[in-house]
């Protein structure tokens, strides 16, 4: 509530409340005194900044349509701080009881069914009318398990709603609104969560009371409570289980009768319990927000002059809250003096305009810029890296980031990375043997027209060398311990992993990067199922194929002389998958665990060497060449390792074991098997 208090000579006093539920921020409007006195305001809300932009001008008045004796500007385009709301507002009176009320306030015994006006009377008790949808939820047609779902990507069945209450799951997938039924007040209520991974924004509404919390520093995991006032109740808890793209989400309602907490609530709703809601895909491509608008009107209608260099603060706070980047650019700005210019790359960037900055990293594998936001006196960091032995490529702008995988994404494509069509970086990458071809532009727009205002080309056919990775790359944490690990969570190897210590141990191993959301492979699925003592062989007779445990299952196949493995691993509660491929035609090796791809060139390889490529998981494998009977033979191991201090694994796999693997038929007569070089 916003309160304006007038007071005149001690004559008379007016007191006038404007709810700002309903407010119309932005609109000019007035309280008067028979006409006499006025107070002209307008309220701007930053609500992201959690600041208001108030301008106030106090006049009196003795015509009705002339000018006014006295005009006094009180506030002019004045900063003013919001107060921190409390997510869980108690009742106001810390001894309200809904029976006591029923008795001793409108004369209604328990069981009596309240009237519209005497409804109205408890909302105002309780001080929450103000905050009250206008026409309440229905909860009719009413589905047969409580849920309409527009969302396409659920992987699981919608837990089932009492009859007091029905949900609905949005598009995104990851907002969710119901309607729920408190008989003993006689009437349906709102309550809505919407986690908005685009917006980096969680926003948890009852009825029109909503408030937002920035998922840049949000607590995952961490119980969220919003509370109307004590009578609604909204408890939520989310984990981002980002290795499998869900959130991890528990959702309670409760209507709660008394203030005494040491009385149930007359009503809990479980919505959901551990229940995975998938993440929204975003488009980073995004037009302007505003449309028709342009940055040269707005200064006009708003009074201010077209030549100053900088706009006025207030100026600023609007202008961003109204393209919708107000919690993406910093209060500290990043600086063009502070980026490295150490490194000794064979590309760099052109000459720039005075608005950027712009540095390559020590790594050479992309380029780190400072964007200076002409006028507005703030500044972004825009960031472009390719990490080919991570599988990323990782994109910046301010506090706006992404992190795409390789394998997943689409080369020699024009890209758009934008902050909300204000901040752009447009990119196409091609995919080279041993490098990236790179294209990258930079533009500013403050407008909703093209050209944007402010433009710059970085490069053409820039030319980035791939870093040479590492067949046993190592753990990210040297000192790491699954044994340690474990014990600071209070458990052990023995434990029953759930899915959020699953997904905090795939992240503190760092092995996303290379896996897909869901398993790659399925011990049910084919080629696996259905396989004798786990392995299938398809190859040749001679090959014996050794005993495997039920956890990991093997098919060998003739088609590219290739031995696939699934193995389910307990402790990440995911099965990883690995292939060996022989290519005599192409003269390569190709060695993979999930998405970790590594060729080897056998035309100068040294064979009969034991090589190892590691992934927390340690495919060993020895290829012996036998040219003479146009043969390989090959050894091959796995082994889950979790200590980085030591050679202690979990499990230990012999797959192969001097398995015959023929050269293959090239059909191109210019590619039999080593061209006869061996």
């Amino acid at each position: 509530m916003v309160y304006i208090y007038l007071e005149l000579y001690d004559l008379s006093k007016f007191h006038y409340d404007i709810s700002l539920v309903d407010c119309e921020f932005g609109k000019q409007d007035g309280v008067y005194l028979f006409g006499v006195v006025r107070l002209d305001y307008d309220i701007e809300d930053l609500k992201y900044k959690r600041q208001y932009v108030v301008n106030l001008q106090l006049s009196v008045c003795f015509e009705d349509k002339g000018p006014c004796t006295i005009s006094i500007p009180v506030l002019t385009n004045a900063i003013l701080p919001k107060s921190v709301c409390d997510w869980k507002s108690n009742f106001i009176d810390p001894e309200f009881s809904f029976n006591k009320f029923m008795k001793e306030e409108i004369g209604l015994s328990f069981g009596d069914s309240l009237t519209d006006y005497q409804r109205k009377q408890l909302m105002e008790s309780l001080g929450i009318s103000d905050f009250m949808m206008d026409i309440p939820c229905s909860l009719t047609p009413y589905p047969s398990n409580g849920w309409t779902n527009d969302c396409d990507t659920l992987t699981s069945d919608l837990p089932l709603l009492p009859g007091t209450t029905v949900c609905h799951i949005q598009e995104s997938c990851s907002s969710v609104s119901c309607c729920f039924n408190v008989d003993k007040i006689g009437q349906s209520f709102q309550a809505s969560v919407d986690i908005d991974l685009c917006r980096s924004l969680l926003t948890v509404s009852i009825e029109k009371f909503t408030l937002q919390k920035n998922l840049f520093d949000f607590q995952w995991g961490t119980p969220v409570g919003m509370w109307l006032f004590g009578l609604l109740r909204l408890e939520l808890t989310v984990n981002d289980l980002e290795s499998e793209g869900d959130y991890l989400v528990d959702m309670t309602l409760k209507a709660c009768l008394d203030a005494d907490v040491s009385i149930p609530c007359y009503q809990t709703i479980v919505v959901f319990k551990d229940y995975k809601l998938p993440k929204s895909v975003c488009d980073w491509n995004v037009i302007f927000p505003v449309k028709d608008f342009s940055l040269d009107s707005w200064i006009s209608e708003n009074g201010l002059s077209q030549n100053v260099d900088l706009l006025p603060q207030w100026a600023v706070l609007q202008l961003m809250q109204l393209w919708g980047i107000s919690r993406f650019v910093e209060d500290n700005t990043c600086s063009g003096d502070l980026l490295d210019t150490s490194s000794d790359c064979n590309f760099s960037a052109p000459d720039l305009p005075v608005w950027l900055s712009c540095s390559m990293p020590s790594s050479c594998n992309g380029i780190e810029c400072c964007v200076d936001l002409p006028s507005l006196n703030k500044s972004v960091a825009v960031t472009l890296k390719i990490e080919n032995c991570r599988n990323t490529l990782q994109l910046q702008v301010g506090q706006q980031t992404t992190k795409i995988k390789l394998n997943q994404f689409v080369f020699d494509k024009d890209h758009t990375f934008s902050l909300f069509g204000i901040v752009n970086i447009m990119y196409r990458i091609v995919d080279l043997d041993d490098q990236y071809k790179v294209d990258l532009n930079m533009s500013i727009c403050y407008a909703d027209t093209y050209p944007c205002d402010y433009n710059m080309i970085l490069w053409t056919d820039t030319l980035i060398n791939k870093t040479m990775c590492e067949l046993s790359a190592g753990f990210l944490d040297s000192e790491f311990s699954i044994d340690t690990w474990l014990r600071n969570r209070g458990l052990t190897l023995n434990s029953t992993i759930s899915d959020v210590v699953a997904n905090n141990l795939l992240m503190v191993l760092g092995l996303p990067d290379y896996m897909d959301f869901s398993d790659k492979c399925n011990l049910t699925t084919s080629p696996y199922v259905d396989v004798e003592d786990g392995q299938v062989n398809e190859t040749s007779n001679n090959v014996t194929l050794p005993l495997l445990p039920d956890e990991i299952s093997c098919f060998i196949s003739p088609s590219q002389s290739e031995v696939s493995c699934c193995v389910e691993v307990d402790i990440l509660k995911r099965s990883l998958q690995t292939s060996l491929t022989l290519d005599t035609c192409t003269y390569k090796l190709t060695v993979r665990i999930e998405n970790l791809h590594h060729e080897i060139n056998l035309l100068n390889y040294i064979w009969a060497v034991i090589d190892m490529i590691e992934l927390h998981l340690y495919y060993r494998f020895t290829v012996y060449n036998i040219p003479s009977e146009r043969k390989f033979l090959v050894d091959a191991s796995i082994k889950l390792c979790f200590e980085a201090k030591d050679n202690t694994c979990l499990k230990e796999y012999t797959v192969l074991n001097n398995a015959d693997f023929m050269y293959a038929d090239c059909n191109d007569s210019v590619t039999v098997p080593f061209g006869g070089k061996f």
